[in-house]
């Protein structure tokens, strides 16, 4: 009977911590949507000018700006209530580990972002747009490129999380520091074709 109640416990606070993170979220997200085109202007800046094919896009597009703006903005919301969740059933060494890898692995995740849209979309946008020559211009539909620009920005936060990954697997003793320091050149290439 214990057992059962301890069960419905977890169930409930995790019932009550998935309600606190969505409302977090809708929040966040109707906030982003006053913002949008704002939000849309600083996006398309790379690509130029942008069109829309069918009459609901637009709409469908500000919709997903404001959903993906809502998550990001949240997610330190969202974090700390999956810590709140987890942190009783932890002991207290791994309580300090997973309390500083949930706040670097945001805060590289963050910087990936901000590295991958300031430093590498840019560029990349000319070469890519510049492949067209002057005989071929870019029309690019707004959906197209709102995922796009999703899928990039989230795969570089993802490979800001190699030195977590890294630093995992030499704690648990799957590779070492000695040979990461042999195989160095090997573990950069992969990163970069990870990132590509």
């Amino acid at each position: 009977m214990n057992t059962e109640l301890t069960l419905v416990e977890h169930l409930e606070e995790l019932r009550k911590r998935i309600i606190i993170c969505l409302i977090a979220a809708g929040v966040c997200g109707l906030a982003s949507y006053l913002y949008v085109d704002k939000i849309l202007l600083l996006i398309s800046k790379p690509a130029g000018h942008l069109v829309f094919l069918m009459p609901t896009e637009a709409f469908i597009v500000k919709i997903k700006i404001a959903f993906y703006a809502g998550i990001l903005i949240s997610m330190p919301v969202i974090l700390f209530q999956i810590w709140k969740f987890i942190n009783p059933g932890l002991f207290k060494t791994e309580r300090n580990y997973v309390y500083w890898l949930v706040i670097f692995s945001y805060i590289l995740f963050v910087l990936g972002i901000v590295f991958a849209f300031f430093l590498v979309l840019p560029p990349g946008m000319k070469f890519l747009l510049a492949c067209g020559g002057d005989n071929i211009q870019p029309m690019i539909s707004v959906s197209y490129y709102v995922s796009f620009i999703m899928i990039f920005l989230i795969g570089f936060g993802l490979v800001f999380q190699m030195p977590l990954l890294i630093l995992f697997l030499v704690k648990i003793k799957v590779i070492s520091v000695k040979w990461l320091c042999s195989n160095r050149k090997y573990a950069l290439l992969g990163i970069f074709i990870i990132a590509g």
